[in-house]
């Protein structure tokens, strides 16, 4: 064969896989759905959400977001300038016909405030993404870009304003608050890792297989079984301080991994195993009050038994936290039907904005708190404490 007939070859096998390529691909039938088009008119942000803005009811705006309008303003200013896409100018739109107005309605891009609006809607109830999509007359493919964009922003945002690695200092101001509340002295957190159930990834093999078994018992009469969920899993590795705020997170491992693996291989635990201060300026050892002994300071891990009632209701503080973020973000409840990709950066979401909507609790009076009030003395034990097992322990 010469050059020529070469070359020809060439551009026919090119021409060949673009055909096929073509033939596979999926046409789309519309740009905008006919029934999406009416969203400014059916959809829950303009008229179930503005609704409850116009009659105030913060109950259920609460209800719908997890949080009230006031609180949501404040945190679409901190994300709104990451969430805006290009806005088309809408000039005179005041003296267009409605038909008109809506056709540059339609062209415009999803306003941050809807953006953030079906994100945390989808967060609180761990719905489908076309049942979003159905509820926001927008299509499924663009529900799941924006869930997925809004998480990855909300954690590039929140993260480093609520969730940065606590310096010398405020170790030591940790431990305080555990001594103050639990009485236990020179503890800088408590640690534990929780399953996270995520649908079975593709051509994973076994990475993401969680082999921990969960039985469950049914006392009637002589009934007594024992249910294997075999499920796929991420691990959400974490520390908390004494006010349910986690500190540390380590998001991502895989759900085969046993819990030492995922702590010695996350960036914190590396960093407290090879004592890199850079990283983690741990303070040094301290005398204990009224005492002469130094002990140094550590992190409550797993105890084998209860051994001592100071320690475990210290160690109780990160069960408490992860039950607070299960029952506030349902969507802990099921496996996350998405991949990997958008189930860590839903993960990640609900950790900052769980640190956001704590550190906004701390000023409000105890009666006012949703979580852990104290009414004359006494504790009330909310839902969250019967959340059971959204997420599951890691195996040891």
């Amino acid at each position: 064969m010469d050059e020529e007939d070469v070359v020809f070859s060439f551009y026919l096998l090119v021409c060949c896989a673009a055909l096929v390529h073509l033939k596979h691909m999926r046409h789309r039938r519309y740009k905008v759905r006919p029934i999406n088009r009416q969203r400014h008119r059916y959809g829950h942000f303009h008229r179930r959400v503005q609704l409850m803005k116009t009659l105030q009811d913060d109950e259920q705006y609460v209800k719908f977001t997890r949080m009230s309008p006031a609180v949501f303003d404040n945190l679409l200013g901190i994300l709104g300038p990451a969430l805006q896409k290009d806005v088309i100018k809408l000039l005179n739109a005041s003296l267009k016909s409605f038909q008109e107005r809506l056709k540059i309605q339609q062209k415009c891009p999803i306003s941050p405030a809807e953006r953030l609006t079906i994100s945390l809607h989808n967060l609180v109830e761990g719905c489908s993404m076309q049942k979003v999509a159905t509820d926001f007359y927008i299509g499924k493919a663009t529900a799941h870009c924006i869930i997925k964009e809004t998480c990855s922003v909300i954690w590039d945002s929140l993260s480093s304003l609520y969730l940065s690695p606590p310096t010398h200092y405020e170790f030591i101001k940790i431990s305080k608050g555990f001594y103050n509340r639990w009485n236990m002295p020179n503890c800088l957190g408590a640690l534990y890792g929780k399953h996270v159930h995520i649908q079975a990834p593709k051509h994973s093999g076994s990475d993401y297989f969680n082999y921990k078994k969960s039985s469950r018992y049914v006392t009637k009469k002589v009934i007594h079984w024992c249910l294997n969920m075999n499920t796929f899993s991420i691990v959400l590795m974490a520390v908390c301080d004494a006010f349910y705020k986690f500190n540390l997170v380590d998001i991502s491992a895989y759900g085969s991994q046993y819990d030492s693996i995922v702590f010695s291989d996350s960036p914190f635990g590396s960093a407290i195993l090879h004592r890199q201060r850079e990283i983690l300026d741990l303070p040094h050892e301290m005398a204990l009050s009224n005492t002469d002994g130094r002990l140094p300071y550590f992190l409550l891990g797993e105890a084998k038994e209860i051994f001592n009632y100071r320690l475990s209701r210290a160690r109780r503080t990160i069960e408490n936290t992860f039950g607070i973020l299960a029952s506030r973000w349902r969507v802990f409840r099921k496996p996350i039907i998405a991949n990997v990709e958008t189930c860590i950066a839903i993960t990640k979401a609900c950790v900052a904005l769980h640190n956001f909507l704590q550190k906004g609790e701390e000023d409000l009076p105890l009666e006012q708190r949703r979580y852990s009030i104290r009414a004359d003395g006494v504790v009330n034990e909310g839902t969250w404490r019967s959340g059971g097992e959204q997420l599951r322990s890691v195996r040891r």
